[in-house]
Order: C-alpha cells, then structure tokens, then sequence
C-alpha cells in the first residue's frame, strides 16, 4: 500500500513539475512576443519623431 501511494505521490509530482515547466516557456514566449513587437515600433520612428521625443525628455 505505502509503495503504491509513493508512486502515486512521484507521478502527480513529476506532472506538476512538467505543466509548470510549459507554463514558464509559454510566459517566456509572451514576452518576447512583446519585445519584438516593442522593437519593431521603436524602429518605425523617424527622423522628425525621435528628434521631437528627445526634446520632450529635455523639457521634462
């Protein structure tokens, strides 16, 4: 009985690990999901835009 219920406690142990191990990697992808789309809107300003934001962190 007591090897049946230690087997029991590794498998639901071991599932656990697995379905936070997927977890983790699908937030990981998120993220850099959103740094790409970040850097690709920082890449879309131009000249005049970047020149206009510098001047707003002068000013704040």
């Amino acid at each position: 009985m007591r090897c049946r219920m230690v087997t029991i406690i590794g498998l639901v142990t071991i599932v656990a690990l697995v379905w936070l191990l997927a977890w983790a990697m699908g937030l990981e992808s998120d993220s850099e999901r959103r740094r790409r789309k970040s850097a690709s809107s920082a890449e879309a300003l131009t000249h005049n835009n970047l020149a206009a934001e510098r001047q707003t962190r002068r000013a704040a």
